[in-house]
């Protein structure tokens, strides 16, 4: 059967025809991964606004002994492909100890947003450390827990 084409004009509709396709499917071409990026940390922020406030509301809850103020950090981990939040407690006490001082706690706890995965609480109430590890590993003071949430918060 005869063909109404030569190869080379047969070639040339074919890269027209693909370059036609990338104007009316722009997905198929490749997407800036610096644009990705900023839209999974944007997203990555929107999930942990929305998870702060479904959590702790305006950040403050009055208690009958004292008051819990709260914050957030978030930030997504492109290495590991994950949004991680870490949310922030402090709380005081007014009633005063037997010792006469007024009792604070503090708490952190580092989530993956998506997984809903906890990988690492520090919660230390006065000068008492209740717990303090990330994963598998243990920590003994705050500067260390700082060292070990650092590599989930900050690639």
């Amino acid at each position: 059967m005869p063909s109404i084409f030569n190869t080379s004009q047969f070639h040339g509709l074919c890269a027209i025809a693909f370059a036609g396709l990338g104007l009316f499917f722009p997905t198929l071409a490749t997407a800036d991964p610096d644009k990705v990026k900023y839209e999974l940390q944007e997203r990555c922020g929107l999930h942990a606004n929305q998870r702060f406030k479904e959590d702790y509301g305006n950040g403050i809850t009055n208690t009958k002994d004292g008051q819990l103020i709260s914050n957030f950090r978030n930030h997504y981990n492109s290495h590991l492909n994950k949004c991680f939040i870490l949310m922030q407690t402090t709380g005081v006490n007014h009633k005063q100890t037997a010792t006469g001082t007024i009792s604070t706690t503090k708490i952190e706890s580092l989530f993956d947003l998506n997984d809903n995965n906890e990988y690492g609480e520090f919660n230390k109430v006065d000068a008492q450390i209740l717990s303090c590890y990330v994963q598998d590993t243990q920590c003994s003071n705050y500067a260390e827990w700082q060292a070990l949430i650092k590599p989930f918060l900050d690639q």
